[in-house]
């Protein structure tokens, strides 16, 4: 188990596949399984704790170009409106070693 982030699968081109993203991550409050399947990436949710997998989607999703040696999986996970989040939107943004930039609600934090 990797340390970073159920059952909604995400497509990414498939040359995503050999960058490093491959694996299950959580950071013990949500954990995601990141798989290849016929050339491309395949991200599905197994657990959250804030919110129920099944009240989570994802859209937006892309395969950064190469920055300072690193590549980033972006994705925006879309989720019903509430008083903590009343955009029900969180973009989120995950390197390769698993650490995760989030912005939602105008809030910027971090995932490890």
């Amino acid at each position: 188990l990797k340390t970073f982030l159920g059952m909604l699968p995400l497509r990414v081109a498939a040359m995503a596949a050999s960058a490093g993203f491959q694996g299950d991550w959580s950071d013990g409050s949500r954990q995601i399984s990141i798989s290849g399947e016929d050339g491309e990436l395949v991200v599905q949710f197994t657990h959250s704790q804030s919110r129920p997998v099944a009240d989570l989607s994802v859209a937006n999703v892309k395969l950064t170009p190469p920055r300072g040696g690193k590549r980033y999986l972006e994705f925006d996970v879309l989720f019903p409106p509430d008083q903590s989040n009343p955009q029900g939107k969180a973009h989120w943004k995950m390197d390769s070693g698993g650490r995760v930039e989030t912005l939602a609600a105008g809030q910027r934090g971090e995932i490890r």
